[in-house]
């Protein structure tokens, strides 16, 4: 993880993005009550992800990554459609 860190570092988005009240203070809705338990769902599947990148599994992050992007895809929250990409997208990566 350390070899990484400057790389990590360096792929951050720009701190002018910080800048842009509108979208900082612009609230994203929950989830339609009838999709909470699924998104929850998916959530813990990102977790997952996030836990086999973080100690070398990356095949069964991917593998998982892949899954639980599809499902959000199905789900239709924008939201969570976005976290599930951006996970998937760091395991590509």
């Amino acid at each position: 993880m350390i070899r990484r860190a400057v790389t990590a570092a360096r792929g951050l988005p720009g701190v002018e993005r910080c800048a842009d009240l509108d979208a900082l203070t612009t609230e994203i809705p929950p989830p339609p009550d009838e999709l909470r338990d699924e998104v929850e769902r998916v959530r813990d599947q990102l977790s997952k992800v996030h836990a086999l990148d973080k100690t070398g599994r990356y095949e069964q992050a991917k593998t998982l990554a892949i899954a639980a992007a599809a499902r959000a895809d199905e789900l239709g929250y924008p939201r969570l459609r976005a976290e599930a990409l951006y996970s998937k997208g760091g395991i590509e990566e």
